[in-house]
C-alpha cells in the first residue's frame, strides 16, 4: 500500500519502476523480504542480497529501457576505469547520444549552451524528465567525466537517480529548476573571465552542485519547516534547514551504490576539496544568507570592470574561487522561469 501510495502524481518511469516492485513482492513469497536481520545474514555468510531488494536496478533499467536506440559505452578518460569495477555491478542501458534522440529534443539540445535555452520545452518533450538529458549533454560538453575519472554510464545512472529523488508535484523546486539552474550555470562557466578564474574541478563542483541544490525539495520553505517543528528542522537546528538536507542527500545518494557513485575515483585529497566546494555552494543559496554573499562579492570583485582588477582576477586565490562559485550558482538559481 505505501509503494502504490508513492506512485500518485510520480512522472511514468517512477511508476512503472515501482510497478515492478510491488510484482516482485508479489512474487516473493517472503514476509522477510525487507528484514534486516535477514540482510545481515546474507552480509555475514557473503551470499548476495535478494534480487528484490535491488530497487535502484529496477529504476535504473527501466530508465535505461525508455531511451531510443542504445550506443555501446565509451571510456570517459586515456586512462579509463580500473578494470572490473563496472564488471561487479548491474550494467545499465547508455543513454542514447543526440543523433540518437527524437528530432525535437536533438534540436533543443543543441541549443543548450545559449542563454535562451528553453528549459519548459524540453521539461515538456521528456515528460518531466530534463535533468537526465540536459545533464549528460551539458557535463560531457564539460568533460566532467573525464575530470572524475568515470564512465558515462555511472554518471546517467547518477543523474536518474538524483531526478528520481525531486518531486515532479512541485510546481517549481523539482527537477526542470535542477536543470535550468545547471545550464545557467553552464552558461556562465563559459565567460573568458569566469574561464580565466577557475580550473576544470571548479566547473565540475559547480555543474553537480546545481543539479543537487533542491534535491527531495519538500515544497515548503525553511521558515515553514521551522515553524511546523518538521523533523529536518529539528535535525539541522533550525538553521539553513533545506540546503543542509539537499546537500547532505545529495552525498548520500551519491554513496548509496556503486553504480551511481560518481566520486568513488577521486583520490582523498581531491575528494576533499570537492566535498567541500559542494557543500559551501549548496549552502550558499539560502536566501537568508544572500546580502552576505552579494556585499562580500562586491566587495572582492567590484574593481572587476577595470582592467587592471581584472586581469589580477586569476591570482586572487581559492578565496576569489570560493566567492565566485558561490555567485554563480545564486545567479543561476534566480534567474529561471
Amino acid at each position: 500500500n505505501i509503494i502504490l501510495a508513492a506512485q500518485e502524481n510520480q512522472p511514468s518511469y517512477i511508476a512503472q519502476a515501482l510497478d515492478k516492485v510491488v510484482d516482485i513482492l508479489k512474487t516473493s513469497g517472503s514476509p522477510d523480504l525487507f528484514s534486516p536481520e535477514l540482510e545481515y545474514e546474507r552480509k555475514k555468510h557473503g551470499r548476495d542480497p535478494d534480487p528484490g531488494l535491488d530497487l535502484l536496478g529496477a529504476l535504473l533499467a527501466n530508465s535505461g529501457a525508455r531511451g531510443g536506440s542504445m550506443l555501446p559505452r565509451r571510456p570517459s578518460s586515456d586512462k579509463g576505469v580500473p578494470a572490473g569495477v563496472l564488471a561487479t555491478t548491474t550494467p545499465c542501458p547508455s543513454l542514447p547520444t543526440i543523433e540518437a534522440a527524437p528530432t525535437q529534443i536533438r534540436q533543443l539540445l543543441s541549443e543548450c549552451n545559449t542563454w535562451t535555452f528553453n528549459i519548459i520545452q524540453l521539461e515538456r518533450l521528456t515528460e518531466k524528465r530534463p535533468l537526465v538529458w540536459l545533464g549528460m549533454t551539458t557535463l560531457l560538453r564539460f568533460e566532467v567525466t573525464k575530470t572524475l575519472g568515470i564512465e558515462e554510464s555511472t554518471l546517467q545512472n547518477w543523474l536518474t537517480l538524483i531526478e528520481a529523488n525531486y518531486h515532479s508535484a512541485n510546481s517549481y523546486h523539482n527537477s526542470s529548476h535542477a536543470a535550468d539552474v545547471m545550464q545557467a550555470t553552464a552558461y556562465f562557466l563559459e565567460k573568458e573571465s569566469v574561464k580565466s578564474l577557475l580550473d576544470n574541478v571548479d566547473e565540475a563542483i559547480c555543474l553537480i552542485g546545481a543539479i543537487i541544490h533542491d534535491v527531495d525539495h519538500p515544497g515548503r520553505n525553511s521558515a515553514y519547516l521551522c515553524n511546523s517543528g518538521s523533523d529536518l528542522a529539528i535535525l539541522y537546528n533550525d538553521t539553513t534547514v533545506l540546503e543542509n538536507h539537499h546537500s547532505a542527500l545529495g552525498f548520500k545518494l551519491t554513496q548509496s551504490d556503486d553504480r551511481v557513485n560518481i566520486l568513488k575515483n577521486l583520490d582523498a585529497d581531491t575528494y576533499k576539496v570537492f566535498r567541500q566546494g559542494l557543500i559551501d555552494i549548496v549552502l550558499a543559496t539560502d536566501m537568508s544568507k544572500h546580502f552576505v554573499h552579494v556585499t562580500k562579492f562586491c566587495s572582492h570583485f567590484g574593481k572587476a570592470q577595470d582592467e587592471d582588477r581584472a586581469s589580477e582576477m586569476s591570482s586572487d586565490g581559492t578565496e576569489a574561487q570560493t566567492i565566485m562559485k558561490r555567485m554563480l550558482i545564486k545567479c543561476a538559481d534566480v534567474s529561471n522561469p
